[in-house]
């Protein structure tokens, strides 16, 4: 009986000895042979993009805030300029004074030209960079440490420059080279991570930045500040960054005849950030694009057509977050048309017509006292309406014809907010 007693006790102490062991592993923390390792990346060192314009006789005189001379055929700079008259500059090289490939452009500037006497030379002698080959020039690619060949400035007097022109003197014209990054280092993956570097924004001279619009080596010219016009800028396929500033249009630009062209002629590329105002045509083309159109962040005020496009030729128009107050239209054959974010209303003019001959979708837009009027020339236009509001309500199915003109007369027919409007016969 006592050894019965006995194991009892024993095996109840061996029991709640092994509880209490569970309790007290539960809560502890557990162990682990464990190490850790560091090494440090090696030092990160950016590259160096620097321009030079070089001259003298060995091409080793900096140029930079210097000035270099017309000269005649003898190497004299003591000359005097007449109609019929051609001049170079002494040579001039650029170099690359960095360690990172560029690619560059190279301008002859009058912007800060002063011009004193009875007429301004300016509007007579044409200014061409060239190279010996006196073949123009219009920017080019430099290795690290490479210089170009030697280019000299050429002008030219007008054979058609009269008496006024004469005892005249023209100071202040510049030679300016912009430079950027090429594709030419390599990251983790290619050498395509700078294929869109954009250059220097440029003066507000619109001949130079028509110059810069048309040059291969760009794909994007921004404006550094507000420029007035009287001529069009011709966007040739490119990216025209506004850079949030205004184009103002002066003397013709202002007009909005038939043969008006645009204050941005545009035919394909990207317009952005930018105000057009007291433009008769503000942004498109009378003609057909060459290519896709897009038109972002764009505001036109104070004149007749806020955006005008002839024909698509089976390219898109894409118009985003926009401000267009005047008339908005857009011919047939384009492959889409798209308004996003975009508000509509009248401009100056009274001019408040958003006029549709191809099929079109309107996503989050604004119509204020604006009429949209589908073309009679092109029956089966559709329209569609994606949360738009016109004067402030939701346009619904009810309140469609309210103000669209000639929707149900030439057969076109509409969706709002997915809720399809039916088809009339033309």
């Amino acid at each position: 009986m006592t050894n019965r007693k006995t194991t009892k006790r024993a095996l109840l102490s061996s029991v709640l000895a092994l509880i209490l062991c569970f309790a007290m592993l539960l809560g502890s923390t557990w162990a682990w042979f464990t190490d850790t390792a560091t090494t440090n990346v090696n030092t990160i060192k950016s590259g160096t993009l620097a321009i030079q314009l070089l001259g003298g006789a060995n091409f080793d005189t900096d140029l930079e805030n210097g000035t270099i001379a017309f000269v005649n055929k003898n190497g004299s700079d003591d000359i005097l300029w007449e109609p019929g008259v051609t001049f170079y500059t002494e040579g001039f090289q650029v170099k690359n004074a960095g360690n990172l490939a560029l690619k560059y452009e190279i301008v002859v500037s009058g912007a800060n030209a002063t011009s004193e006497g009875n007429a301004n030379l300016l509007d007579v002698i044409e200014f061409t960079i060239v190279d010996a080959n006196d073949a123009a020039v219009a920017g080019g690619n430099l290795g690290a440490g490479v210089a170009s060949g030697a280019f000299r400035v050429k002008a030219h007097m007008a054979e058609t420059a009269g008496n006024e022109y004469q005892g005249c003197t023209l100071s202040g014209v510049a030679i300016t080279v912009y430079a950027t990054q090429d594709t030419v280092e390599v990251d983790a993956k290619d050498n395509t991570y700078d294929a869109n570097a954009t250059f220097p924004v440029l003066d507000t001279d619109v001949n130079e930045i028509n110059k810069a619009l048309e040059n291969a080596n760009v794909s994007t010219v921004t404006l550094p500040s507000n420029v007035t016009t009287d001529a069009s800028l011709n966007l040739n396929g490119k990216t025209l960054d506004g850079n949030g500033n205004t184009i103002t249009a002066t003397g013709n630009m202002m007009s909005d005849g038939q043969n008006t062209d645009p204050v941005v002629y545009a035919t394909a590329g990207t317009i952005q950030n930018l105000t057009v105002m007291g433009a008769g045509r503000g942004v498109g083309t009378r003609g057909a694009l060459t290519g896709d159109l897009t038109v972002e962040n764009y505001t036109a005020n104070g004149g007749s057509y806020a955006l005008h496009v002839g024909s698509g030729n089976k390219h898109a128009l894409t118009v985003k977050n926009s401000n267009l107050n005047g008339w908005t239209s857009f011919g047939t054959g384009f492959s889409s048309v798209t308004f996003e974010n975009t508000k509509f209303a009248e401009g100056t003019t009274s001019y408040n017509n958003v006029r549709a001959y191809n099929d079109v979708t309107f996503t989050n837009c604004d119509f204020t006292n604006t009429i949209l009027a589908v073309g009679d020339s092109t029956p089966g236009v559709v329209l569609t309406f994606v949360n738009c509001t016109y004067n402030g309500k939701l346009i619904t199915a009810d309140m469609f014809e309210m103000f669209v003109v000639d929707a149900t007369n030439y057969g076109h027919s509409a969706t709002v907010n997915n809720y399809a409007i039916g088809t009339a016969n033309p």
